[in-house]
């Protein structure tokens, strides 16, 4: 490959497209989402609700993966004491999807999906799948095995 300058006019073009993906969180990489690496017991995921708020970093979402569960699941905190659950797969082309202001959102394709699982923009058509979230105790359990399709 032969080395070649680039014009101030494409420079500044690369710069405003870079700055327009990182405005808008349309850049992968910058859409960070802290993870807690869990171990499946029983076909469920389980953590302290200490855990999640230190895990979490101040942030309300969670991605959680274990070395015996195939795919990340987004834990969302609602508030205090409500969770909910969703694969962190989207439906689409299976690229992990993260928390945006707008729900949640693909960096591959641009799907957009609701905190629930629907789907608000495509290309996706299915929504995410959600699993049973259980608080007692000041735990939180998900249970894996029993994904809700819809």
């Amino acid at each position: 490959m032969a080395n070649r300058s680039i014009t101030r006019r494409e420079f500044i073009t690369a710069v405003g497209v870079g700055c327009a993906a990182l405005a808008t969180g349309w850049l992968p990489g910058c859409a960070t989402v802290p993870t807690y690496q869990g171990s499946l017991r029983n076909g469920s995921l389980s953590l302290s609700e200490e855990e999640f708020i230190l895990a979490a970093e101040g942030k309300n979402a969670l991605l959680m993966r274990a070395p015996q569960l195939d795919d990340a699941v987004i834990l969302l905190r609602l508030s205090d004491a409500s969770y909910r659950a969703l694969s962190a797969v989207c439906t689409h082309q299976a690229c992990e999807v993260r928390p945006a202001s707008a729900g949640l959102k693909c960096p591959c394709h641009g799907s957009v999906f609701s905190l629930d699982g629907d789907v608000l923009r495509g290309p996706a058509k299915k929504p995410l799948p959600v699993f049973p979230v259980h608080v007692a105790g000041g735990r939180i359990t998900i249970d894996v095995r029993a994904m809700e399709l819809r």
